[in-house]
């Protein structure tokens, strides 16, 4: 009697099992049921000494980090502070519909600065929006930035798109 019963437990969880993969399998992907799209972007500072800090997406119209109008948005993940590697992983779900991007990321100087024992200024943001054809396949994309001073001007923030595919 308890054999059976340990048969019947078993093929129950079985079925569980296999009804569980088959909903995971067939269930379409969050970025194509919610009309987003998911960019990955691989990013480094100019000179590579540091690392990037605080990579901000912008998509379509909108201004600088902090601005109070629309667009620019964090990133909602990225890979984790490492001294020994320069370049920065990260991710961000944006609109299906939309037909630009920017990014804006901190680019220290030196480490010096990066522990504050220097300081430069912010500068403001001078990088260029890139064409994208709207649609749900993910894209893949490289950046490199930088941040410095313009003679005889204020210090200066640019992203450059160096890379990008999608599909």
């Amino acid at each position: 009697m308890a054999t059976g019963r340990l048969r019947r437990i078993t093929a129950t969880l079985g079925l569980l099992a296999m009804t569980t993969v088959a909903a995971v399998t067939a269930a379409p992907s969050p970025a194509a049921a919610s009309g987003t799209r998911i960019i990955t972007g691989t990013t480094s500072c100019y000179g590579g000494a540091v690392p990037p800090v605080g990579p901000y997406v912008g998509v379509d119209s909108g201004g600088w980090p902090g601005a109070p109008g629309p667009g620019w948005l964090p990133v909602d993940s990225v890979s984790p502070f490492d001294r020994t590697n320069p370049n920065r992983v990260w991710t961000k779900v944006i609109p299906a519909s939309a037909t630009s991007i920017k990014l804006d990321v901190r680019c220290y100087v030196s480490w010096s600065e990066y522990y504050g024992y220097v300081t430069y200024p912010e500068g403001t943001w001078q990088g260029s929006t890139y064409s994208l054809t709207p649609g749900t396949s993910p894209i893949n994309s490289t950046w490199s930035c930088a941040r410095q001073p313009v003679a005889p001007g204020p210090w200066v923030r640019t992203c450059t798109l160096t890379a990008m595919s999608s599909g």
